[in-house]
């Protein structure tokens, strides 16, 4: 140990800090849930492909060979993730910085894949693969690929794999599972139960509003006919107290006046009138002698005017001279008007 010189110590230190000093670095990691899975019994699998990109001690010799599981720096970009099921050689899923995840298979309906080539804080990229209820072609040794480039712009592939083992379901779990199906299949009586009442108390609400709108129907309807009846009679008596107003208009309008003429009255004489409309009732009948000349020089002038026979039709003036009188001209003239 004393031969060693200074200088070779001084190197060996430098070597091994180099070797583990710390650096950012990308890794790949796949992880399943569960990693052990009974065909058709088990709920789901999980298969997650990450490319991580963390700090560690890793040294700068590790990454050189062309399909590597880490690198001593992070990786720019994911260009791909492929993930393929080894014991058959399928190719499941998959996506490119250009296209979205989606699945390779055909005629499958179990199965889901999410991802992307960007991720997130602290990941470089990723494809999430869910099966519900795997069947047993769908276990096996899975391998995933991401494809990257470095700062250098060096392409760079990533692989790893896991094993999704198949047990073969035992006696126990058989019963298990048709106790669980039991089990929902009651849940699930229960909620159909619970749904029904629901559903028959809101048919029996909508039933009752049903009804209630019926009847409100109703009364609406047989108020309408009410108000139109009665809109109909104040119609009716409104016209008729229109007419009435319009007969007493006529009744009060209906004024008739003229002259008459008894000519000459020796002793009587009668006159008549014959009205131009006929009047309801015997009218009012006013008359008075406006001219009158005697029929000879210094002769009398006495006389006496009556009404006589008035009726709805018309009436007469009787003209008389008195005391001896000679009257000639007489002229009566008179108005007529309802009481």
């Amino acid at each position: 140990m004393e031969s060693l010189s200074h200088p070779f110590i001084v190197g060996v230190v430098v070597l091994l800090c180099g070797l583990y000093s710390a650096t950012s670095s990308s890794e790949i990691l796949i992880e399943t849930t569960p990693s052990t899975v009974t065909p058709l019994l088990t709920p789901k699998m999980t298969l997650s492909c990450i490319l991580k990109h963390s700090t560690s001690t890793s040294g700068g010799l590790i990454g050189r060979s062309s399909d590597v599981t880490s690198t001593p720096e992070n990786m720019d970009f994911v260009t791909s993730i492929v993930v393929l099921l080894k014991t058959t050689g399928q190719q499941v899923a998959s996506l490119t910085e250009h296209t979205a995840a989606r699945l390779l298979l055909t005629g499958v309906s179990n199965v889901h894949v999410s991802g992307n080539a960007t991720g997130g804080a602290g990941v470089g990229g990723y494809i999430e693969i869910v099966w519900t209820y795997p069947t047993e072609s769908q276990v096996g040794e899975y391998e995933c690929e991401i494809n990257g480039i470095s700062k250098q712009g060096h392409s760079v592939v990533f692989k790893t794999s896991t094993q999704i083992s198949a047990a073969t379901p035992s006696i126990s779990d058989l019963v298990q599972h048709i106790h669980t199906l039991e089990i929902n299949d009651i849940a699930k009586g229960k909620n159909i139960s619970a749904q029904q009442a629901v559903n028959d108390n809101q048919q029996q609400l909508i039933s009752n509003q049903q009804h209630l709108i019926t009847t409100q129907q109703k009364t609406i309807s047989d108020m309408d006919a009410k108000y139109k009846s009665e809109i109909a009679d104040l119609k009716s008596k409104n016209l008729a107290f229109a007419n009435q107003i319009a007969a007493m208009q006529r009744k009060a309008s209906h004024i008739e006046t003229g002259d008459l003429t008894c000519s000459p009255v020796a002793s009587s004489k009668t006159v008549t009138q014959t009205f131009q409309h006929p009047y309801d009732a015997v009218p009012v009948i006013v008359y008075s002698v406006v001219y009158l000349e005697a029929g000879s020089h210094n002769a009398e002038t006495n006389y006496r005017v009556s009404l006589e026979s008035p009726s709805t039709t018309g009436f007469a003036i009787q003209c008389e001279a008195t005391y001896g009188a000679n009257i000639h001209p007489m002229h009566v003239r008179w108005i007529s008007f309802p009481k």
